[in-house]
Parts: C-alpha cells; structure tokens; sequence
C-alpha cells in the first residue's frame, strides 16, 4: 500500500537557447493513513478502470499460498540478536546453493555458508511500519516479498576464512564503539553511517562482535581501524 506521492516541482528557462532549471520544490504528500487504515486521496475514476484488471492480478498473485510457518517472524531485535526473519533467507540460500553443487567434485565437499541482511529495521527514522511481520501458519509470496523486498540475485563465490572473517569485520561496522567504563547513554547502533541492508549474517560459522573495540570498516567497507572486532570460533 502507498502512503505518500512523490512531488517535483520544476521551474525550467529556455532563454539561451539551452534548458536550465531555475527553481525547484520536491515534497512528499501523504495519500494514507496508516492508524487509521484509510486513503487520504479520492480515487479517479479512469485510472481505476485502466488499471484493475492488472491491479486485481497481482493481489491474486501475492495472495498464493507458497508454504507454512509455525511461528510467528518479525524483524524488531535483527540489530541485536538472532532473527528469524534474517534465518529464514539463510536457510533457502543455503538448502538451494547445497542442492546445486551436488556431485560437483570441487565444490561438493565444501562447507556452504550463507550472508543475509535485515533490510527492515525500523529505517533511518525510527519508522514503526519499517519491520517485517509474518504471522505463523500459511505463507503467501506477499510474505516472501516483505522478508527479502530487494531483486538481488543470489550469488555464490568460493572464499577463504580469512575473506569470510575480513566480511564479517564490514557488517560489523554496523555498531558503534562502547565505553563500557562510562554511564553516559551511548547509541549502539550506527544509524548515520552505516546502511542496514549492508549488516550481513553469516550462517555456518560462529562468531562475536566485541562492540568495545572500534569498527575496522566505515559503512563503505573502506578499513578505517587496524584493530579487529570479531571473534570467531
């Protein structure tokens, strides 16, 4: 469902013969009230009849049943513990990449491991509807698009334990330093400089993050610390 309708405004000249933009106005106008569960625009009447029939396809198409959960998935603590809706993609990577390389006498007996990330997390505003919420009992690809909402395509490559721990070393730029020693509320998360969708977890390896020592890596992956923050076992 869309809540708001993006909005520019352009003043254009042409006096030199040449197009510039003069002035310009970008807003973004709320269409939904989401507490209340209701359109804030009046529909138009020829849009609805241009574009039902292929409106009412796709809501068919989302509404298929794909599969069942016994529980419940949501995305709220993805930043600070184990979560099912990060595990589940890890799985389906995992079960398809071991499926596919069988009888692959290179790749056969290696170990497989799997990277995924929280893409819903609350955004960059502390936003409420910005998690992943998944009932339990029947899933429908409306389900699987709210847990991976990205068109990325699933890559596998063959690395070393060392690329695998320099890896995590990245997603682990995710946190900011802690002062354990201090009683001053301190952010653990870095919002500002560091994309959630880039906060991979590796599935098939344990590890810590020791959030009292510095980042290695900026939130560009560019090495900014000499001192390693993850521990693996």
């Amino acid at each position: 469902m869309g809540d708001h309708l993006g909005v520019v405004d352009l003043v254009l000249n042409n006096d030199s013969g040449k197009w510039q933009v003069t002035q310009s106005k970008a807003e973004a106008r709320p269409i939904y009230d989401a507490v209340a569960k209701k359109s804030l625009a009046a529909e138009d009447a020829k849009l609805v009849a241009v574009l039902k029939a292929d409106h009412d396809a796709t809501r068919e198409f989302v509404s298929k049943p794909i599969g069942k959960s016994a529980d419940n998935m949501y995305s709220y603590l993805a930043l600070v513990q184990d979560d099912p809706t990060v595990q589940v993609v890890n799985m389906a990577q995992k079960a398809y990449v071991e499926h596919y390389i069988q009888g692959d006498p290179d790749l056969a007996k290696l170990p497989v491991l799997s990277a995924a990330a929280p893409f819903k997390v609350g955004g960059r505003k502390n936003d409420p509807a910005s998690f992943v919420e998944v009932e339990k009992g029947q899933l429908t690809f409306r389900n699987a698009a709210d847990l991976y909402l990205y068109p990325n395509t699933l890559v596998v490559m063959k690395v070393s334990g060392k690329e695998v721990k320099e890896w995590l070393e990245c997603s682990a730029g995710q946190f900011n330093q802690i002062d354990p020693a201090s009683s001053k509320p301190q952010s653990l998360i870095n919002w500002d400089g560091f994309r959630t969708y880039n906060f991979d977890v590796i599935d098939g390896v344990n590890y810590q993050i020791d959030v009292t020592q510095p980042a290695r890596y900026d939130g560009e992956c560019q090495m900014i610390h000499r001192r390693q923050s993850v521990l693996s076992t």
